[in-house]
């Protein structure tokens, strides 16, 4: 039974003798690591880059033109547009969310986006700080 199970032994040795990686210890089998890989927000942020029409050196970037559909959306009175605008364009801070949660109207949201759509300047600096300009 002993010679039996050395033979057994033996075969599984042979066996597997050669399926050893053919490194050495301590190199690596894999040295340029696993193959890169687009993100998503690689892809994304490369489609958007892209002209809405190659052919036209003047035309809007596809991005330029997501952003002019959201403010016209906004501006026709999307409050889900106007939010997503306004928390991109001036983030509210974490904590302030807390207090101010509808300290500013439907109304002024729309004033301010028909203000930044024109080019008007929305902000002015007094003493140190920025305000609201109102006119």
């Amino acid at each position: 039974m002993e010679s039996h199970r050395a033979t057994l032994a033996d075969k599984h040795r042979a066996a597997h003798r050669n399926l050893r990686p053919p490194w050495k210890p301590g190199e690596s089998g894999n040295p340029n690591g696993r193959p890169k890989r687009r993100t998503f927000s690689e892809v994304a942020y490369a489609f958007l880059a892209e002209k809405v029409d190659p052919n036209d050196r003047n035309s809007p970037t596809r991005l330029e033109r997501l952003c002019e559909t959201l403010i016209d959306r906004a501006i026709q009175g999307d409050m889900q547009a106007a939010k997503l605008i306004l928390d991109r364009v001036d983030p509210i801070p974490r904590s302030a969310q807390l207090a101010v949660t509808n300290a500013i109207s439907a109304d002024a949201h729309l004033a301010i986006l028909h203000r930044l759509r024109h080019g008007d300047p929305i902000l002015r600096f007094k003493g140190g700080g920025p305000e609201l300009s109102t006119g």
